[in-house]
């Protein structure tokens, strides 16, 4: 599992805890669907990363732009929205992550104003999971889900996101998590 932090590189969980990319910002985790996962390193340059399978890291492209990453799937998500004469009406959620399953039966994802929307539809109107705040990211791979909440606390998931236990195992300010 990787967990990424805004100021203190990543972390990588394992039998053991080590640190990659220390006093950097880690935006942005994602699977590159290789084996292996991709990362926006946020040094004097902002850069995309490739971690491979094997651990090693290559920079792929740096940019002054600012770099983020968000998946569709979720065009039926509002924040405080009403139908009105037959349509939607209101400000779309805010989704700073969002993931699938590996057998993508469950979408997960992390939003501005707290709570976890999970749909098992394929992005139709989420079912809400209450109990953690506002969130900076989330992960799955097969059944296991990870959140990483604004207050830099790590929950996770063996059930799909059914249910969260919260845990803490020593980790510095984590920002966001990929489980690989």
């Amino acid at each position: 599992m990787l967990v990424a932090t805004w100021q203190d590189g990543l972390f990588v969980v394992g039998d053991t805890l080590n640190q990659e990319f220390r006093g950097q910002s880690i935006r942005s985790l994602a699977p590159d669907g290789r084996g292996g996962a991709l990362a926006i390193v946020d040094g004097r340059a902002r850069a995309l990363c490739r971690r491979a399978p094997d651990g090693a890291w290559i920079t792929i492209a740096t940019t002054e732009l600012e770099l983020s990453c968000c998946v569709a799937g979720r065009d039926a998500w509002y924040a405080g929205s009403a139908v009105i004469n037959g349509q939607r009406v209101g400000p779309p959620l805010g989704i700073r992550s969002i993931t699938a399953t590996a057998d993508g039966t469950v979408l997960l994802a992390n939003v501005h104003v707290g709570g976890i929307p999970r749909s098992t539809d394929g992005g139709g109107l989420p079912e809400w999971i209450g109990g953690i705040a506002d969130t900076r990211c989330i992960a799955t791979h097969g059944s296991a889900a990870a959140i990483v909440d604004r207050q830099g606390n790590l929950y996770l998931s063996m059930d799909t996101g059914r249910s969260w236990s919260r845990r803490a195992d020593g980790l510095t300010a984590p920002s966001s998590v990929l489980i690989v």
